[in-house]
């Protein structure tokens, strides 16, 4: 049995969040009006000493003491006193000596396959994208050859990035953008942020993410290319199927391709864009 406790502990915001209802396991519901934090879900399991005390405390709605509990657990307070504007602002980006920007390796390399630990399901995982991004074209290309419009799920955001990177309509209402319906953020920089507290790289699209677990599959457009060629084949039509976008004849060239597009192309035309 366990318990799903909804804090407002992850990012501090400038007004109190909007009333959510939340069920757990034993119904019990715990909110910390003292705090302006975006909610995040903690599961607690009874069997361990430290999380039986942490239900005693909550049924005597001891919010304090239930703070120092969660904490040690794994909970991160996401202070707005860290700085991760060189992460999001794209102004703030480092330039080379020859005034390119070379861009990072991508962080988050799972795949979805059976057996493993990300399962191929329906409804199981979420794409976010923006349109004013190539490496995102090339996953919304794929999920529509493959038909699979009903099995992942899709966000779009804004296309105009402010200090805060890549922001949802609610943040800037931009034509085609959409708000966030699985973790309700602002800004992409908000799931990374709530995926790992301490990330420190870009806050890029696309994003796979796994809303059964809350983690982020992958972040590396050509793997998401892969999986989406193969990994739900069996629930899609045959004929959706039979496309293969990565066939085993053209690997090597696609694959030298990329090695070649990744850091000439692309890291050149992101220092052209900042003359």
């Amino acid at each position: 049995m366990s318990t799903t406790l909804r804090l407002p502990l992850l990012q501090r915001q400038s007004a109190a969040p909007s009333a959510r209802i939340f069920t757990t396991a034993q119904r019990r519901t715990l909110s910390i009006s003292s705090c302006c934090y975006r909610p995040q879900s903690l599961v607690v399991s009874p069997s361990h000493s430290s999380n039986s005390l942490l239900h005693h405390r909550l049924a005597q709605r001891d919010v304090s003491q239930a703070k120092q509990l969660i904490l040690p657990l794994g909970f991160r307070n996401m202070s707005s006193t860290r700085d991760v504007s060189k992460q999001s602002d794209i102004s703030k980006s480092t330039m080379e000596n020859d005034g390119s920007f070379k861009r990072l390796a991508s962080t988050f390399r799972s795949t979805i396959e059976k057996g493993g630990q990300f399962e191929p399901e329906a409804g199981r995982y979420h794409l976010y994208v923006s349109y004013a991004c190539p490496w995102a074209h090339r996953t919304l290309i794929t999920r529509e050859l493959k038909g699979l419009h009903d099995i992942i799920g899709l966000s779009v955001v804004s296309p105009r990035m402010g200090n805060h990177g890549w922001p949802f309509a609610n943040v800037d209402a931009f034509p085609g953008a959409d708000a966030d319906p699985v973790n309700n953020a602002e800004h992409i920089k908000d799931i990374y942020l709530k995926v790992e507290p301490q990330y420190s790289g870009r806050f890029t699209v696309p994003v796979l993410f796994d809303k059964k677990t809350g983690t982020i599959v992958n972040n590396e457009s050509s793997e998401i290319l892969r999986i989406f060629n193969t990994a739900f084949n069996d629930m899609i039509p045959e004929e959706k199927a039979a496309i293969d976008l990565y066939p085993e004849a053209l690997r090597a060239e696609i694959e030298a391709s990329h090695e070649w597009v990744y850091p000439t192309v692309n890291s050149m035309s992101i220092s052209f864009s900042h003359i």
